[in-house]
């Protein structure tokens, strides 16, 4: 759009016409006009994106079906209105998203989907998908609890760190954090015996930090540390609170026009 009035501005001077019209004749400035043309442009992207999230709502609801057709398990004898959804900016783009919860089903099959609306193709794109156990913050970061917590973390529950990555416009996986609480077993699955010697404060706690990239690299630390490299992504970010409503036909019709 911003293109096409530095075309309009230039065609202007360039015949040598001003960029005003005559107020006299009940007009009003090149201006703006171009700002009330882009709050048209604008106005006319937001119903579509609110269309195509209808769309995908809708398929939800009656078809059962996420965007890209996989079913989504429910359970036929619960109410798909127990889910839910939000017309929310959860990535900090500026741009509302559409975040489906889907709870009606098998505890695997439950999940958070994350979609935006691509203005320029015109297609719905997933961001973000995961167990619904979910932290998330105002930086663009998303704790992620793990469905199960099996392991040897006892009353820490392990999960997955996101951080939104604009370039690809998706939430990318950081780490996984997993612990060991001693209480819980004195060694591990394999026979290793609690590492004493890293637990430093002897709370009988240590974590396993496992960072993305080449090698996938796990850590052994103690809570300072992880406390060091949780703040470092963290910072001063403050938990979002997300505006869900539940999945029925009133709610689903009421977002056009938002």
């Amino acid at each position: 759009m911003k293109k096409q009035f530095k075309m309009v501005a230039n065609v202007l001077l360039l015949c040598g016409l001003t960029a005003y019209v005559n107020p006299l004749a009940g007009g009003i400035k090149a201006s703006e006009s171009s700002i009330v043309a882009q709050d048209k442009a604008e106005g006319e992207s937001r119903k579509e994106q609110m269309a195509a999230y209808s769309a995908v709502l809708k398929g939800i609801y009656y078809q059962h079906k996420y965007p890209d057709g996989q079913d989504c398990g429910f359970n036929y004898s619960g109410d798909v209105s127990d889910n839910q959804f939000a017309i929310y900016d959860v990535d900090g783009d500026g741009k509302d998203e559409l975040i489906i919860e889907i709870t009606t089903t098998c505890t695997a099959g439950m999940c958070v989907r994350v979609y935006s609306f691509d203005e320029i193709t015109h297609v719905i794109r997933e961001e973000f998908r995961e167990f619904p156990l979910l932290t998330i913050y105002n930086n663009g970061l998303i704790k992620a609890g793990w469905s199960h917590n099996q392991g040897l973390a006892g009353e820490f529950w392990p999960y997955t760190l996101y951080q939104y990555q604009s370039k690809n416009d998706c939430f990318a996986v950081i780490g996984e954090v997993d612990a060991w609480d001693k209480t819980v077993r004195q060694t591990d699955h394999e026979g290793n015996a609690f590492p004493d010697i890293l637990d430093k404060d002897r709370n009988g706690l240590v974590y396993f930090v496992t960072m993305t990239g080449e090698g996938m690299d796990t850590s052994m630390i103690d809570d300072a540390e992880y406390s060091l490299w949780l703040n470092g992504y963290l910072g001063d970010a403050q938990e979002l609170v997300v505006p869900y409503k539940k999945l029925t036909e009133e709610n689903i019709a009421g977002i056009i026009g938002q």
